[in-house]
């Protein structure tokens, strides 16, 4: 398997499409209760979106927005100026219509795969854009009476944002974190290595082997681009596939072995190093 599919499928990325149609006045993302990151596709219209920050985000043609992070923000609808309106409505306002998801993520939000994301990435949604024949089959899906179309419209989001995460490997636009990590041509086949076989311990020398750098160069180079140390990332990667397996119902033991560790203890300790809480705390929370 390649190795978004996996990191996908690890961090069960899920889609779940709340809201289509038209924008009538201000909708907030405040709740601190809320523990999803947020996609928002604007079909048309104008659209002022205000982040965490107060960072007015303002957009007047096709977008995609992704908030990987449960993090406030509000969506404000405003009217177009006559320059923008399209030819065939001449002088006549443009409602903002979008398609709003959450997005759920199987171990929680707090993992490599979100914090590797900036807090808001925006896509232009133009004919040019290799999301375009997703999108306009997602927009005729939501905006439709058809059959089926919550379960199509939930799978569509779910493919734009694999598109969006390819996009941004090729395209080298992530400075640090996992997904950084992937794009470099050495740093990937050591953290391919990790994620296929989290049950082996390697060691600092035959990791810088693997990337085919010298041992001192590979760690400079691993903390500068992904952010932390071999060591550390191996030990959170663990300890997230572990999140995964408990909440599927695996018992402490089989986990335990199935992430590295040879008895109990040992995976304790380093699950409370990386989450704060011991597994089964951690578990009760769930």
């Amino acid at each position: 398997m390649d190795h978004l599919s996996q990191l996908m499928q690890h961090f069960s990325v899920k889609a779940g499409v709340f809201y289509t149609g038209t924008l009538c006045g201000i909708s907030r993302f405040d709740d601190p209760a809320i523990s999803t990151g947020h996609l928002h596709l604007l079909k048309r219209g104008g659209l002022t979106i205000i982040d965490a920050h107060n960072t007015h985000h303002q957009f007047d043609k096709p977008i995609l927005v992704f908030i990987p992070r449960p993090s406030a923000h509000s969506l404000h609808p405003y009217g177009l100026p006559a320059s923008k309106l399209p030819a065939t409505l001449p002088g006549e306002a443009i409602s903002t219509e979008l398609v709003c998801a959450t997005v759920d993520y199987g171990a929680g939000t707090d993992n490599l795969f979100t914090t590797a994301l900036p807090s808001l990435m925006a896509v232009s949604l133009d004919q040019a854009s290799p999301l375009s024949a997703i999108v306009e089959q997602l927009f005729s899906e939501a905006f439709s009476q058809s059959a089926g179309k919550k379960l199509i419209i939930d799978r569509l989001c779910e493919i734009l944002l694999i598109l969006l995460i390819r996009q941004s490997i090729e395209q080298k636009t992530l400075d640090e974190g996992m997904l950084a990590g992937l794009s470099h041509p050495k740093l990937a086949k050591v953290l391919e290595l990790i994620h296929n076989e989290p049950e082996k311990t390697y060691s600092m020398t035959q990791l810088a082997s693997e990337a085919a750098m010298s041992r001192t160069v590979f760690m400079a180079s691993f903390k500068s681009i992904v952010g932390t140390t071999p060591g550390d990332y191996q030990m959170r990667w663990r300890v997230e596939l572990a999140q995964s397996l408990l909440k599927k119902g695996k018992n402490l033991a089989y986990v335990a072995e199935a992430v590295g560790y040879s008895n109990r203890s040992g995976f304790a300790r380093a699950f409370r190093k990386v989450t704060g809480v011991s597994p089964t705390s951690w578990l009760a929370e769930q």
